[in-house]
């Protein structure tokens, strides 16, 4: 509030006080009603009473005139204040974007890192497809390497009891059939 209350004293001095016309043809508001007062004091002085009061009315009726006017330019000039302060405002906002925009990376080197990125993660996608085929062949080599491992040792077992004797026949025919015959087990 002393702020308003301030700049409205100091609008007000300056237009009263000011030396040049704001409209064509007009005299500055001080040094009209200086010339008014002065007129209005000479004709006290040599004049009557009724032309005295004649032009004590159109002294008061000009200096009213010159107040609403001075009030007008008052609140004029409060206004273009007011939108001056709103546009050094928007002013300081934009600026604060703009700032904050300058600090992020351009478009283009976005762009280049993503593309990157994306490269990295379709190589990174191959290798592990290329990982998983590699370790499906592994374990089918393992699988075959166990399921020949269980053969020969089906077999060693079924030639030392056939060595004792006493291996049954379906037996027999289930060492003969091979390493699928266990893992069907």
């Amino acid at each position: 509030m002393a702020a308003t209350m301030e700049e409205e004293a100091i609008i007000k001095y300056r237009y009263l006080t000011q030396t040049v016309s704001t409209t064509a043809n007009v005299l500055p508001p001080m040094k009209s009603l200086a010339r008014r007062f002065f007129q209005f004091r000479t004709a006290l002085t040599s004049g009557t009473a009724a032309e005295a009061r004649a032009l004590y009315d159109d002294l008061l009726r000009r200096l009213e005139a010159g107040i609403a006017a001075t009030r007008g330019g008052i609140e004029a000039a409060r206004r273009e204040l007011a939108a001056a302060q709103a546009d050094l405002r928007h002013a300081r906002e934009y600026e604060a974007l703009r700032r904050s925009v300058v600090a992020l990376a351009p478009r283009s080197a976005t762009r280049r890192e993503m593309d990157g990125a994306c490269r990295e993660i379709g190589d990174l996608q191959a290798q592990a497809r290329g990982l998983e085929e590699a370790m499906a062949r592994r374990r089918a080599a393992l699988t075959g390497l166990l399921a020949v491992a269980a053969g020969v040792a089906a077999e060693l077992e079924s030639e030392a009891l056939a060595e004792e004797g006493a291996l049954p026949e379906t037996e027999m025919a289930e060492t003969v059939a091979g390493p699928a015959a266990l893992l069907d087990r």
